[in-house]
């Protein structure tokens, strides 16, 4: 009966846990040199969720990101919204796939110098996927 107790919580821990780890790596058109990005997934994924994404050029610092997610299925997608309330707006959009194999992303600047920059990655994901 013990036995049966701690395999039931056991279970019930690790789905309380349960989340998907994402991994994805892009490269500008010229350079040679990929930046990665990773972030975790709950395994509820609802509008509004903040999820922090880490940023690692090959030859530069780490930096982080905090997202929103805008869009749930069948894509996913996140913004970095605290970009929007300064004067030289700038947002950043990441659409992963539903199979979490590919990333689409656009920066956008819509300040006084506006511009658009948009890559394409490959995703790598562990855990529970859903």
């Amino acid at each position: 009966m013990k036995k049966l107790a701690i395999i039931l919580i056991g279970m019930i821990c690790s789905s309380l846990v349960a989340a998907t780890n994402i991994s994805c790596e892009y490269q500008t058109g010229a350079a040679t040199k990929k930046t990665k990005i990773s972030f975790q997934l709950p395994e509820t994924i609802k509008f509004g969720l903040l999820v922090p994404v880490s940023i690692q050029p090959e030859d530069g610092a780490s930096a982080s990101m905090n997202t929103v997610v805008l869009k749930d299925y069948p894509y996913l997608v996140l913004a970095d919204v605290y970009r929007i309330e300064t004067n030289n707006s700038r947002i950043a959009l990441l659409k992963i796939s539903p199979d979490k194999t590919s990333v689409e992303m656009a920066y956008v600047n819509m300040g006084e110098k506006q511009t658009a920059k948009f890559y394409q990655g490959k995703c790598y994901a562990t855990g529970e996927i859903k």
